[in-house]
């Protein structure tokens, strides 16, 4: 849509529940049966909140935290960089560790027809999760010393 929600307009048409989205630059997208929402559910709750106060307060319960994907590539084979013994589906760093990581995903592995030559390592690096893990903000210098 291109802009933020300002308002969800719930009206009736037929007896049926209808749908309106006002958006911050003051467009209205109409007519909607239902919505499904990708929004963290603290920016979702005041949306709900003139229509569900319960639903709301649910909402508003649900923590919330930051979280970063770094997608890697490296012009080489797999096998370099990830031995034969690891070639998995990834890993995951325990809490306990203290690392800035939540883990890896070895995209070239799992996905192979993915890669644009067969001598390519892909990696995606999971960051954030835990608050105290989440550099603040999470800055590109940050993510650049990965």
């Amino acid at each position: 849509m291109g802009a933020p929600v300002r308002k969800i307009i719930l009206k009736q048409l037929y007896g049926m529940p209808i749908y309106d989205i006002e958006l911050e630059d003051g467009r209205m997208i109409k007519d909607f049966t239902h919505i499904i929402s990708a929004l963290p559910a603290y920016e979702l709750a005041p949306l709900v909140a003139p229509y569900s106060p319960e639903a709301a307060q649910l909402l508003n319960s649900i923590e919330y935290v930051d979280m970063a994907t770094v997608s890697l590539t490296f012009d080489d084979s797999v096998n370099r960089f990830i031995p034969k013994d690891l070639q998995g589906f990834g890993y995951l760093v325990p809490p306990h560790e203290n690392q800035d990581i939540l883990g890896v995903v070895f995209d070239s592995v799992n996905f192979p027809e993915q890669s644009s030559t067969p001598f390519e390592t892909r990696l995606t690096v999971m960051m954030g999760g835990d608050p105290s893990a989440i550099p603040d903000p999470l800055s590109r210098i940050h993510v650049d010393a990965l």
